[in-house]
């Protein structure tokens, strides 16, 4: 009773090898777009994850875009942990250097362009 279960048919792939986000509801493509993974020895970590929280950037112009996803992943390296405070949580978030968008690029996060990150805050609820 404490609980209040909700469904969605929301699904987030990202193709780590293709660099690619691929957004779909139903079984339906709404989003397909090129992504920033990680980089040599800070690679996005492989699995099945869900969107824990959504974050709205107070400089919408920065490194993290205008939103951020936290999702349930981490990064397991002590010395990523170690850079970013003690815990290197994964995530889907916008970016300010959309040129290096379909690269090798990140400390595990998923970049994706402004715009796309955008419509997706807008779009989905947490837990996709």
């Amino acid at each position: 009773s404490d609980v209040n279960l909700k469904t969605h048919d929301y699904r987030i792939t990202v193709q780590l090898s293709d660099r690619r986000l691929i957004l779909a509801k139903g079984g339906e493509t709404l989003i397909d777009v090129p992504t920033g993974v990680g980089r040599a020895g800070r690679e996005t970590p492989p699995g099945l994850y869900f969107t824990t929280e959504l974050l709205q950037s107070p400089n919408p112009e920065g490194d993290y875009g205008p939103y951020a996803y936290g999702i349930s992943g981490f990064q397991d390296d002590p010395e990523i942990r170690d850079d970013f405070g003690g815990e290197a949580v994964i995530g889907i978030h916008g970016t300010n250097e959309p040129d290096k968008l379909g690269t090798q690029v990140s400390s595990g996060c998923i970049r994706v362009d402004n715009e796309t990150i955008t419509e997706m805050a807008n779009m989905l609820p947490l837990g996709v």
